[in-house]
């Protein structure tokens, strides 16, 4: 008798969790952009360039926006630059990122200031 049982209930369960055939309709609740909380992270610092068309639309309709940077940038070296790795490339990293949120009209970025060779290291072994 408890095996007749079990599929009626399993049944019914799923019939009233699912509302079907009930009178109540579910609505989904619409939040306007002014409720809304973006947040961006990025591993290194000019990664946000493949959504930065999207950050200031949400921004002028009032949506709070955070630009996080996981690394500093300190060992990202490029020769037109001119600019030797460590702290004074972790410092114009810096100062871009701030300059990039402040163009946008976005929060000022979130700088979690880690090196990239400890974080490679780290994680590329789980791979």
């Amino acid at each position: 008798m408890m095996k007749k049982f079990k599929p009626i209930l399993l049944l019914l369960i799923i019939t009233y969790s699912c509302n079907i055939g009930g009178s109540k309709k579910q609505t989904v609740k619409e939040t306007s952009s002014k409720e809304r909380t973006i947040m961006a992270i990025f591993a290194h610092s000019d990664d946000e360039i493949s959504i930065l068309p999207m950050l200031p639309k949400y921004a002028k309709e009032g949506a709070s926006i955070y630009l996080v940077t996981v690394t500093d940038g300190s060992k990202g070296v490029t020769a037109h630059a001119q600019i030797p790795a460590g702290d004074s490339l972790a410092n114009v990293r810096a100062l871009e990122a701030m300059c990039v949120t402040k163009t946008l009209g976005i929060n000022p970025p979130i700088l979690l200031n880690y090196s990239d060779d400890p974080l490679k290291r780290k994680y590329l072994r789980f791979r």
